[in-house]
């Protein structure tokens, strides 16, 4: 038998096995539970947890079932997982909550349903960051909204006296800027190095969005730069 007809025969078995409601076949246990998460298989991830792999175990880098769960956006399999004793306010190695996790990949229903079971928003990393100030500097701008009408804290000062404005200025992103500035953060607040979110936009060439903090409006002779994606 040549090699694709080889596949193709595992192909069809593999199908076979997940439609007679087989466990994953592949890996250990733990290895299984990760992969159910990942892939939001939630009769499989009730099937582990019968079995009694806990929803707290953790991989190589300190994640857990909830957190993958977290960051492919899968929301029924996070709720199985949080409903069987899964614990939202467990930390990976880089010090993450799943609600960090949520916020950085911009999984906005994901963001809404930890909030709505409890996550607090206020959670900081290892660079002591809440979810609202990565959320804010990579121009996650529903996830921004969401984290505020959660409760986060939008005039956050890190400790450099940075805030969530400051920080989506400095990557130009005016949606974003525009939005914190709607939630009525203080344009006028200055970090440690004495900048306002208006000079730091400016020292990052984006002109426009200096005056758009200042309540400006824009000049169309100064030159306009892309925010980073």
């Amino acid at each position: 038998m040549t090699r694709v007809k080889y596949a193709v025969v595992f192909l069809f078995a593999a199908a076979a096995f997940f439609q007679a409601g087989c466990d994953i076949p592949l890996g250990t246990p733990e290895e299984r539970m990760f992969k159910a998460a990942k892939n939001d298989y939630e009769h499989h991830t009730r099937r582990l947890l019968d079995q009694g792999i806990s929803p707290n175990i953790t991989d190589s880098a300190g994640w857990t079932p909830v957190m993958w769960a977290a960051a492919k956006d899968n929301v029924d399999t996070l709720k199985l997982l949080l409903d069987r004793g899964g614990l939202l306010e467990l930390r990976n190695k880089k010090g993450e909550t799943a609600l960090h996790i949520a916020a950085r990949w911009s999984r906005l229903d994901t963001v809404r349903f930890l909030i709505s079971r409890g996550a607090r928003t206020e959670a900081l990393d290892r660079l002591a960051w809440p979810p609202m100030m990565w959320a804010s500097m990579q121009g996650r701008t529903d996830v921004v909204t969401a984290l505020a009408e959660g409760g986060a804290n939008i005039e956050f000062k890190d400790s450099n006296g940075n805030t969530p404005l400051m920080m989506a200025a400095n990557r130009g992103r005016e949606a974003t800027v525009k939005e914190l500035l709607r939630l009525g953060v203080n344009p006028a607040k200055a970090n440690k190095s004495g900048q306002t979110a208006a000079e730091i936009a400016r020292q990052a060439n984006y002109p426009q969005l200096a005056d758009i903090i200042e309540g400006r409006e824009p000049s169309k002779t100064q030159p306009r730069r892309k925010g980073k994606r």
